[in-house]
């Protein structure tokens, strides 16, 4: 199991390092005990490796054999003492290791200073006295205390006795599982993300969704109604209730809509918060008063048709629902969907219509749900279905337990591991642990050991926890639970790891339908579903807790010295300190401690002191400057993760002493300054730093050679870069401000894949800037990248040797002749240099968006519309402003879907002639900003065929346009002489328009093809005070939303539907001058 895997790796480090060291020394005695060591290590890396080799079998038994699972224990215990004992003996040696380096630098600078002084001295003598002054200085090596054989001689006893009674248990030596780091063929991809629930992959639910959109429907005349769906745990309530929220109906009805996750604590001050954020799309809201939130919630409500779904409520008494309703009373509708396991909840919270019970699902329904798991898109195979027809059988129609088997036996080949699938005696229950579903613990049991630690970790986080994939896969290195061999990347492995839980099904992307959260490893968030956590906090045991200190709880819990990872969320405003909060038992085996919001510090310092065994340590404190200061004893501590808003002046010198630690995350506190001392990190992998003060960082941070990712993005004063930077040539991943230099040398990092920003100009060789010749061997890009102040560039030479051509990875190119902020200017190419860069900037052919600004050249390049370009989907102008013609070489690019023109000042015409369809895909169009364009003719009906979205402001010479069926979205802002548009054309061709808006257009007369507009759904016009409408030409339904502000206008038209001009005023944030009334 990955426990043993982070003892047997240090293991193997220790005694690689001695193999590597001299076998002199200063002492025989130190010689002889070094030895003596290095027998006692390679001893004990055999005893690991075989009790490793029987772990499988192990995992496999020990949730159904009581003495699997003690040895289980008892090794586990064994292997965290071996840990602490062998890694301190290994910061010593990372500690003698930084040691000699500085001394070895501070020699060397002290040789320079000697050779500028004595310049006289003949340069052999010179040489000989430098070379002899080094072992002076540079120490020879650790010595350290003749306990520390003691302690590593006893760990390998008891490792040696416990090897022992794995005869006993007649445990298997069944090898590894299906994971092999070794096999890039392995690697485990994760499915593609989503931000709401993927109806493809849902089965037998249709009749039960229609029949809850109907009583969502049923009684228009109630104003306020709940509908409760009940059903067992994993049955697939949120599932259902997902169905509902994003269904068209559904959506097109309600003004407002949102989605609160509830869980055990009903807390109203917080739930009421969470309502407000969910149903105004803010994420912050800054009243903490329950009568404030009720006020702002009750206004925000006013009014308006309300959708709330509230998940996984356990809440049974009246009081505290009363309260949480009460604010909706000013609201035009509500209904509120609420998924519960408890039928009294559900009569508590009813309002007249009865619970709907969640059904199971039939065996056919629940055979289609597991072959989508367990054999993704293909039949599985012949001798499998009976066999697996016969475990979906004994799924009862549980959605979770079949996608739970089904996620496990995509992996199995063998038959007769489907066999001992069906065949586990885990399929009988026992009573005490009837809230586990057999099925689940089966899934458990035959997950492959690797995996194990890493799923029972996440129990120590409260469930509905959101989990940041980088995050815990950082913390999953920081424990040892990532096993991985030189030649591979240790966060690859993790990631691995972290998917292949996901297709199991023990992860879930977060479905909030009513969030869109951004993707990428930092940026992705997944959930836990209850019943999985319940399944980790089972197996864990007592190893992994979570402590929620609400409002009005002061209560000071008592640690267990058996809880190896502790999370402590503080959500009250109560001003405690975390010493209030918590006790220990003496002594403490912490190895993670997570601390969210806790105010005061002052004396939490000497609780948090006695954390001496900690591997991780993330905190979000008042004043945690204070706590650092004496972080320096962690020996131990791998990830170190601060949250705090406060002005640091500098980061404490302790924290410069902790040479285990892989992840440095500063990245939410602000640092006045970065002492030198950060370069003794030698074992960092990740650091992120964040300051409004730092222009420049110590060049000590090229001694980072394991350094993976940095991020600087929020050092936002940061001028350059040190040229060190250039030696991290492990580096992968490198965040910084747009503004900032980069040194001469970057393109030695070829193993970087994120470089957002590169500042192209002249490669200073003064100032040590890197040209874009440099990007030549950085093949491994990938992402987006924007490459700048191209107008400084006196040659082409440098861009064709940069070959972006060659940079496959690459998705997203922004090409930029002047500063990210002004495009424009600063471009000193003429035109012709202008175009030879542009035509040498062809990237390749898989990338999918093109945005190119401030290009000063009077043509485009060939490549440009080149159809083998068949993935690029965006391309973007911007204050391009010698272009005069149309790109319509772009018109033959197969995939492209968007078009944007912004400040293309002497571009007079859009006028095409030519016979091949033009734009075959394009769904998104938008000018801005275009002085001189005065004519869009020649439009065909081959033109634009698939256009949904038509924008076009600021264009003031613009007179009229073209008509397009396929329009779904118009908007028009600011054409001064734009007089008529034909918003759709052919009345016997249904208009799919659905979004209308005019502002500010002064001489515009007439809107034809209203009668048309069977789908429009919202209409605003402002400020177009010569528009008149034909009675014939009248909209046949009203919209729902309309926003009509004016002076004079449309007011006729107003009259003419039957409506008051101040009724669409009142629709209005921001209401207009209104002289006309009704």
């Amino acid at each position: 199991m990955a426990f043993l895997s982070s003892i047997l790796q240090i293991t193997s480090r220790l005694v690689t390092a001695f193999r590597g060291s001299p076998s002199s020394s200063s002492s025989s005695s130190s010689s002889d005990n070094q030895k003596v060591i290095e027998d006692e290590l390679k001893g004990l890396e055999m005893i690991l490796w075989n009790i490793d080799s029987v772990l499988e079998d192990a995992g496999r038994r020990e949730i159904r054999d009581a003495s699997v699972r003690l040895w289980l224990k008892e090794l586990k215990g064994i292997a965290y003492d071996g840990e602490d004992v062998l890694d301190e003996y290994e910061y010593e040696l990372l500690r003698c290791q930084v040691e000699s380096r500085n001394a070895a630098a501070a020699a060397a600078a002290a040789a320079a200073r000697i050779s500028r002084k004595r310049k006289h001295v003949d340069d052999e003598e010179e040489e000989e006295q430098v070379y002899f002054s080094l072992p002076s200085i540079i120490p020879r090596g650790p010595s350290f205390p003749n306990h520390m054989l003691d302690r590593i001689r006893k760990i390998r006893e008891r490792f040696s006795d416990i090897e022992k009674d794995r005869n006993a248990l007649s445990l298997r030596e069944l090898g590894p599982r299906r994971y092999n780091s070794d096999d890039d063929d392995d690697s485990i991809k994760p499915p593609p993300p989503s931000s709401s629930v993927d109806e493809s992959r849902v089965f037998g639910r249709d009749s039960d969704k229609e029949k809850l959109v109907e009583l969502l429907f049923s009684d228009m005349n109630c104003k306020f109604s709940v509908i409760s769906i009940v059903g067992i745990g994993g049955l697939g309530k949120t599932t259902l209730a997902q169905l509902i929220y994003k269904d068209q109906r559904v959506r097109g009805y309600f003004d407002l809509k949102g989605w609160v996750y509830v869980s055990l604590h009903f807390d109203v001050l917080r739930l009421t918060k969470l309502i407000i954020e969910t149903l105004s799309g803010q994420q912050s809201c800054a009243f903490i008063e329950l009568d404030k939130l009720q006020s702002v919630l009750s206004e925000s409500v006013e009014g308006k048709k309300v959708l709330l779904v509230l998940d996984d409520i356990w809440n049974e008494e009246q009081s505290p629902w009363q309260l949480l309703q009460a604010p909706f009373t000013n609201a035009d509708i509500v209904r509120i969907i609420v998924t519960t396991r408890n039928s009294s909840v559900a009569r508590v919270m009813q309002t007249g219509t009865s619970p709907y019970k969640l059904g199971l699902l039939s065996e056919e329904q629940s055979w289609l749900l597991f072959k989508l798991y367990a054999s993704a898109d293909k039949e599985p195979l012949l001798q499998f279905v009976d066999i697996g027809k016969q475990i979906v059988k004994k799924c009862n129609g549980l959605p979770l337990a079949v996608k739970a088997l089904g996620g496990i036996l995509r992996y199995e080949i063998e038959e007769s591991s489907w066999w001992d699938v069906l065949q586990s005696d885990l399929w009988e229950l026992d009573e005490a642990q009837a809230e586990i579903l057999p099925a689940l613990k089966l899934s458990y049991s035959r997950m492959p050991s690797y995996l194990k630690p890493c799923f029972l970790f996440c129990s120590m986080y409260p469930k509905a926890h959101l989990f940041s994939k980088g995050k815990l896969i950082r913390i999953w290195m920081a424990q040892g639970y990532i096993r991985v061999k030189e030649n591979k990347i240790i966060e690859d492995v993790g990631e691995n790891y972290f998917n292949e839980l996901q297709q199991r099904s023990y992860f879930q992307l977060y479905q909030n339908p009513h969030m869109q959260l951004s993707t990428g490893n930092e940026h992705e968030w997944y959930v836990m579903h209850d019943m999985i956590q319940d399944l980790a906090h089972f197996i864990s045991e007592n190893e992994c807790l979570s402590i929620n200190i609400s409002e009005g709880q002061a209560v000071r819990h008592e640690i267990s010295d058996k809880v190896r990872h502790l999370n402590v969320m503080h959500l009250s405003t109560m001003d405690l300190e975390l010493a209030e909060l918590v006790s220990l038992k003496e002594p403490n085996y912490l190895r993670t401690f997570d601390c969210l919001d806790i105010r005061y510090i002052d004396r939490s310092e000497s609780l948090l002191v006695k954390f001496g065994r900690l591997r991780a340590l993330d905190l979000e404190f008042a004043r945690p400057q204070e706590l650092l200061s004496s972080i320096g004893s962690f020996k131990h501590l791998r990830y170190l993760f601060v949250k705090n808003k406060m002005r640091w002046e500098a980061l404490p010198e302790r924290v410069c002493q902790l040479y285990n630690l892989q992840t440095l995350d500063l990245k939410n506190c602000m640092l006045h300054e970065v002492p030198s001392e950060i370069g003794n990190l030698i074992n960092l992998r990740c650091l992120a730093l964040s300051s409004f003060s730092v222009v420049q960082l110590p060049e000590s941070i090229g001694n980072l050679h394991n350094l993976h990712t940095l991020d600087l993005q929020s050092c936002y004063r940061l001028q350059k870069l040190p040229q060190g930077i250039s030696n991290l040539v492990k580096l992968r991943h490198l965040f910084f401000p747009s503004d900032a230099k980069l040194p001469q040398g970057i393109g030695k990092l070829t193993n970087l894949e994120t470089l957002e920003y590169f500042r192209a100009g002249k490669g200073d060789s003064i100032e040590k800037h890197c040209g874009i010749e440099e990007l030549k061997n950085l093949v491994n890009i990938k992402g987006k990248l924007c490459i700048s102040e191209l107008g400084k560039l006196v040659s082409v030479g440098s861009v064709i040797a940069g070959n972006l051509k060659t940079k496959s990875k690459l998705k997203g190119l922004q090409l930029n002749w002047g500063y990210l902020q002004h495009p424009y200017k600063d471009n000193l190419c003429s035109e012709e240099l202008n175009f030879s860069v542009l035509e040498r900037l062809e990237p390749h052919h898989d990338l999918l968006s093109l945005k190119i600004e401030g290009y000063k050249g009077l043509d485009y390049p060939a490549w440009l519309g080149d159809p083998s370009f068949t993935r690029l989907t965006s391309i973007d102008f911007d204050f391009c402003k010698q272009i005069q013609d149309f790109p319509w070489l772009t018109a033959r690019l197969p995939s492209l879907t968007k078009l944007y023109f912004n400040e293309i000042k002497i571009m007079k015409s859009v006028a095409h002639e030519g016979q091949e369809v033009s734009f075959p895909s394009l769904e998104v169009l938008s000018f801005s900003h275009m002085r001189e364009w005065d004519n869009w003719s020649s439009v065909m009906d081959k033109d634009f065929p698939k256009l949904k979205r038509l924008t076009i402001q600021a264009c003031p010479k613009i007179c009229e346009l073209p008509s397009f069926q396929s329009l779904v979205n118009l908007t028009l802002a600011y054409c001064e002489k734009l007089r008529s548009v034909t918003v759709h054309e052919d009345a016997t061709c249904r208009s799919r328009l659905s979004t209308l808006h005019v502002y500010d257009c002064a001489q515009l007369t007439s809107l034809v093809g209203l009668k048309c507009l069977n789908s429009l759904s919202e209409l605003v016009i402002e400020t177009c005070s010569e528009l008149r409408f034909q009675p014939d030409d009248c909209l046949p339904v009203l919209p729902k939303y309309v926003k009509i502000c004016d002076r004079n206008g449309p007011k006729h038209w107003c009259d003419e539907h039957g409506f008051h001009y101040k009724q669409f005023c009142s629709f209005d944030l921001h209401p207009k001058d209104e002289a006309d009334e009704a």
